[in-house]
């Protein structure tokens, strides 16, 4: 069984933001850049700013994100969480068959371990240039922006019902 443990989590003070929906993305990987300058277009601490990092002059892509994180927290427009937690997650959305779903679940600190029956899998086979963008992000700005995800299945689907 995979080993979870609460997170002192970052997370954007809605305050200073006026809530998450201008601050928020899709994944990086379907940004494109005219949905990026969009994102951006919305609030300028949008978290494509640091997730999918640009500079004006070409400059260290990575460096500019932690920069900019750095800012952000300096700012306030980032907070820590005074005591590590559990943090429950819902996200509601519409499968391809067109039908409003909600995925609960939380979001925790988990031990990186080798794969193993048993324990998390990786859920894609992704290419070197991906995990080794997201390393360099992550190295940068000394936090992970990219958080996995894990499902398990639900009573309904282990019996049969969908």
């Amino acid at each position: 069984m995979a080993e979870i443990q609460p997170l002192q989590a970052l997370h954007y003070d809605l305050a200073k933001t006026g809530g998450l929906q201008s601050v928020v993305a899709p994944p990086y990987d379907v940004i494109d850049a005219e949905m990026r300058a969009g994102l951006v277009g919305r609030s300028r601490y949008n978290v494509v700013e640091i997730d999918l990092p640009q500079t004006q002059t070409g400059g260290d892509v990575y460096q500019h994100a932690a920069h900019v994180f750095s800012a952000w927290k300096q700012e306030g427009i980032i907070t820590q969480d005074d005591k590590p937690a559990l943090w429950p997650l819902a996200q509601e959305y519409t499968g391809p068959d067109g039908r409003a779903r909600t995925r609960n679940g939380f979001l925790a600190k988990v031990r990186v371990e080798e794969y193993g029956a048993g324990r998390i899998r990786p859920h894609e086979r992704t290419h070197p240039g991906p995990k080794e963008d997201r390393l360099r992000l992550t190295r940068a700005t000394k936090a992970n922006l990219s958080p996995s995800s894990a499902s398990t299945p639900t009573r309904a689907t282990r019996h049969g019902a969908r």
